[in-house]
């Protein structure tokens, strides 16, 4: 093993004796800790499960209506309904163009338990998506404050019957990063290891919230479907996202690529 490769894995060791010790010590002392603020808008709209039963009076504010689109609310699912802590906060609505684009956005929010949050390559995967190299992406955000955006982009595939019974391949793409009222990262790793100093140095349970948009198209059309994804993101995203940090000074995003 080179001495590069012994370094690195020495980190993650470490790294990893300190999230576990973190999850120890939260799970004696989780009473006494303070609740973080959250990075998203949240109010008094219900949010429904796949039944039409409301799974919580409270959501995350995501846009009613977008220009150009037809918006619909989608329910939560019994698995997350039975897999997520009872204090997470969901939204989740569809967007539908005329011309029969469409996307997802769905927004989880943790409480006081840090299990609302997980790999998203499991719920992917767990739906017949097939995925790619994940790379991130910046975009510049101009409303209500300026700043850079750095979002995870993972390819996906799947391949399904179209409406005259013929198989069809789909490329889609999942955009998905992070936030709080004062931090923003698209890397899952640097999300757990501020959480885990935030709880140590602080007492704060950061309310970590994890945004995601999801929309697909034939194969050829990624870069034209990325584009309007784009766009659609700096259209919603300022109805519902706290911008992070202090508006007055640069916002604590992070540049981890």
């Amino acid at each position: 093993m080179t001495r590069m490769n012994k370094r690195n894995l020495s980190i993650f060791l470490i790294f990893l004796v300190a999230v576990g010790g973190t999850g120890a010590w939260l799970m004696r002392v989780q009473g006494r800790l303070a609740l973080g603020n959250p990075g998203v808008k949240l109010g008094n709209r219900p949010i429904y499960g796949e039944k039409s039963n409301v799974v919580s009076e409270v959501s995350v504010l995501l846009p009613e209506h977008v220009p150009g689109y037809k918006t619909i609310s989608a329910p939560i699912t019994d698995v997350e309904l039975a897999m997520l802590p009872a204090d997470t906060t969901f939204g989740r609505k569809y967007y539908y163009a005329p011309d029969r684009f469409n996307i997802q956005l769905n927004t989880i929010l943790m409480g006081r338990d840090r299990m609302s949050l997980h790999p998203p390559e499991f719920c992917i995967t767990g739906q017949g998506w097939r995925v790619g190299k994940s790379e991130v992406i910046t975009l510049p955000m101009k409303r209500p404050v300026p700043y850079d955006l750095k979002i995870q982009k993972l390819p996906t595939m799947i391949n399904f019957k179209d409406k005259n019974g013929e198989w069809a391949e789909y490329h889609g793409l999942f955009l998905y990063w992070f936030v709080t009222d004062e931090l923003l990262t698209p890397s899952r790793f640097e999300r757990m290891w501020w959480m885990s100093r935030d709880l140590l140095t602080t007492g704060t349970v950061e309310r970590w919230g994890y945004i995601s948009y999801f929309s697909y198209a034939l194969p050829g059309q990624e870069d034209a479907l990325l584009e309007r994804m784009k766009s659609f993101i700096q259209e919603t995203l300022p109805e519902f996202q706290i911008p992070p940090g202090n508006v007055e000074q640069p916002a604590k995003v992070a540049a981890l690529d």
